[in-house]
């Protein structure tokens, strides 16, 4: 009977103990985004909004792929993260732009991928709500809708 006592005391402390190194975190997909340039000043981009909802700083990490798979490294632009655009501030919100390749002056779509994490031991369950926009001019464009329009 001690032998249980002990064991379940361990248990519950073993429980305890490792919850705290779980902190929360979350990703949702984006299932498309296009940038091309059509000549002259028609510059086309897609956005993606981000709006942290915790009481709490969140790392973020977004890795935007190609039509082939690959990871995009050009034509990527930020605003408003924190940290070397790494960080969302609690209760604010950043913009994140693809634009068009520059280099091969090619036009691109793909998918992207968003995921956050707490920094410290904070559990959130969600922590992030985004959507996407693809604008071809200011008034002229569509929505790309992220989880469904839901925290995550």
């Amino acid at each position: 009977m001690k032998f249980v006592k002990i064991m379940f005391v361990a248990c519950v402390i073993s429980i305890l103990m490792s919850t705290a190194a779980f902190a929360g975190s979350g990703k949702a997909i984006m299932p498309h985004w296009l940038a091309q340039h059509n000549g002259h000043q028609n510059i086309q981009s897609s956005l993606i909004f981000i709006s942290n909802i915790t009481q709490h700083d969140l790392t973020v990490k977004i890795t935007v792929y190609n039509k082939d798979g690959s990871v995009k490294i050009q034509g990527l632009e930020f605003d408003n993260f924190q940290n070397n655009n790494t960080e969302i501030g609690a209760g604010k919100s950043v913009e994140y732009r693809i634009k068009w390749d520059q280099i091969s002056n090619k036009s691109s779509f793909g998918y992207a991928v968003i995921e956050w994490e707490n920094k410290n031991y904070d559990d959130d369950v969600v922590g992030l709500v985004a959507w996407g926009r693809w604008a071809e001019t200011g008034s002229k464009g569509y929505a790309v809708e992220i989880n469904n329009g839901q925290p995550f």
